[in-house]
């Protein structure tokens, strides 16, 4: 019978908890103490001595939790830095590629989310709290304990994500929760979330953890194997299920989501309107927009207009189809579309997008604004600028 592990995301998720609730699974101190060797000298240059302990907690039930202790520099880090950093400590754990790159992901989907905050290049950015070395210890600990209890060759979920609510102090001042990090990749990986309780549940870290461990969501149900329960400050609370048996959403494959695909014939205007639709269509919140010229009834030319939005967005935008274009009804349907995990990362002034199933690269390809505004400032063509980044 194949193995599910969920990630209960109910209560919220950081990485010091998914930490935890692998120690409650079976992660050992001395699992602990060679991640915070293997960080150490990742980070060696800001980061003096890193010592990470494992201790029993039973408020407000019992559980264990990380209590992890850092000599450290202040001062931002670069993006940089802490990808380096990362790739070193993976390397000195002996990850294999498929754990590194996940790992790595993890640090991607931060990157990225920090550069659309505050809307500079992701080569500018410099982290604050996230360029501890704690992001390090907490990313490379999470990959290296579900590869030692032996989980990450299983399939990973998680359930709805918890986000909290009210407001929590930051670097940049007091900032609403989701902060904005957690906000951008919510709203860039189309993730469904709920408050679940006051004050930040889910931190920058574990929502990139988790979404790159466990990039479907799925209802927690099976029969129960293992359980381990994390405990961390002020009694927060995350669990790791080890269950028998598929999720009932498990029948997709990992990315695969629910979506609305909205359909209509189109034989009485003209392309200019056309084009003006699709525009204002993806403006809110359309995924996708295509049209195809055809012949219809009565020998008509026609557009075969196509419209993929997420479910919830379905009848909003059929109906704002209908009220731009003049046609007299669509055609509404449900399927599940597959999305590879994807990160970014910049080549020069070029930004390249990698695809990845289960933690596997399976493409990637140059962001193409980035590659035009390029081609255009060295005068070189567009498919040698394409050429250069990928290379």
């Amino acid at each position: 019978m194949a193995r599910t592990v969920f990630l209960d995301c109910s209560a919220g998720v950081s990485g010091d908890l998914v930490v935890s609730a692998l120690l409650d699974l079976g992660m050992t101190q001395k699992d602990l103490d060679r991640v915070a060797a293997a960080a150490q000298k990742a980070c060696q240059g800001w980061c003096g001595k890193i010592e990470a302990r494992r201790v029993v907690r039973r408020d407000p039930v019992l559980g264990c939790g990380l209590d992890l202790r850092i000599e450290e520099k202040a001062g931002a880090r670069s993006v940089r830095e802490v990808r380096a950093a990362v790739a070193k400590c993976a390397k000195l754990l002996g990850f294999p590629d498929g754990a590194a790159r996940l790992a790595l992901a993890a640090v991607g989907t931060i990157n990225w989310a920090e550069a659309s905050v505050h809307g500079v290049p992701a080569r500018d950015i410099h982290l604050h709290e996230l360029g501890s070395a704690d992001t390090v210890f907490d990313i490379c600990a999470a990959i290296y304990g579900l590869r030692k209890l032996g989980l990450l060759e299983a399939d990973i979920v998680r359930t709805r994500l918890a986000v909290g609510s009210g407001s929590v102090r930051t670097a940049h001042g007091l900032m609403q929760v989701p902060v904005p990090v957690v906000s951008r990749i919510l709203a860039k990986e189309k993730i469904g979330f709920s408050s679940g309780g006051e004050g930040e549940l889910a931190t920058p870290t574990g929502v990139s953890l988790a979404l790159s461990i466990a990039p479907r969501e799925a209802s927690l149900e099976g029969r129960i194997l293992r359980i381990g329960q994390g405990i961390g400050w002020r009694g927060r609370t995350f669990r790791i299920v080890v269950a028998e048996g598929a999720p009932s959403s498990g029948a997709a494959p990992a990315g695969a989501e629910e979506i609305g695909v909205i359909e209509t014939n189109l034989d009485d205007v003209d392309g200019e309107l056309i084009g003006y639709v699709g525009k204002r269509l993806m403006a809110e919140g359309a995924l996708d927009f295509s049209v195809l010229q055809g012949i219809g009834k009565k020998g008509r030319p026609v557009f075969a207009v196509k419209l993929i939005c997420r479910w919830e967005d379905s009848e909003r935008l059929a109906r704002r189809l209908i009220e731009e274009s003049g046609t007299g009804g669509v055609r509404i349907s449900s399927c599940r579309m597959l999305m590879a995990q994807r990160s970014y990362e910049r080549r020069g002034k070029v930004v390249v997008k990698k695809f990845f199933l289960d933690g596997v690269e399976v493409s990637r390809k140059a962001e193409h604004d980035t590659a035009e505004a390029e081609a255009r400032r060295t005068g070189k063509t567009l498919r040698q600028v394409r050429k250069e980044a990928l290379s």
